[in-house]
């Protein structure tokens, strides 16, 4: 999609001087359930997932429970934040 694009596009084109990245970008697909979360940490990374989204993240086929993968993503961003 040309949202995804866009916005990941954005997050992984931001570096702090050093050269990493200043943000993490990590994919949460889901159906009924969440799926396997995709760290997304190169550029080939993200045009694999553009080229062919459903096939890179699985879970993109049935249910839309997005309430779950949200509280997915929160619980990641949780985790990310005690690690920083």
């Amino acid at each position: 999609s040309r949202y995804l694009a866009a916005v990941a596009s954005v997050a992984m084109s931001d570096r702090a001087p050093d050269g990493r990245f200043r943000h993490k970008l990590v994919l949460v697909p889901f159906t009924d359930t969440p799926g396997t979360p995709r760290f997304v940490t190169s550029m080939e990374d993200l045009f694999e997932i553009l080229r062919d989204p459903k096939k890179a993240l699985v879970a993109a086929n049935g249910g839309t429970d997005i309430q779950a993968a949200l509280m997915q993503a929160f619980a990641l961003i949780a985790d990310a934040q005690v690690q920083a």
